[in-house]
């Protein structure tokens, strides 16, 4: 079986987490974590985050499995980026 690796984890910045997996901005998001704008915690790291959300250990892991799984869903690679009206 092979084993999973995760690519978030609780000791990662804020920052860095939404500049490599932009996809956990939702999931960041869903908890109280601001990704936009100037009250984003950039150098918090994710943990930190959460708990300054008064989100509890057990929410934290689920939070990260979340991003976890937005980031195995998102594509490796981005061709381009489209902008519509």
């Amino acid at each position: 079986m092979e084993q999973e690796i995760l690519k978030v984890t609780k000791e990662m910045t804020v920052g860095e987490v939404i500049r490599k997996y932009p996809s956990t901005m939702e999931v960041l998001q869903g908890y109280g974590v601001p990704t936009i704008g100037c009250h984003v915690p950039y150098d918090e790291t994710i943990e930190g985050s959460l708990k300054a959300q008064d989100i509890s250990e057990a929410h934290i892991q689920e939070a990260l499995d979340k991003m976890n799984q937005s980031v195995a869903e998102w594509p490796e690679t981005v061709e381009g980026i489209f902008l519509t009206k």
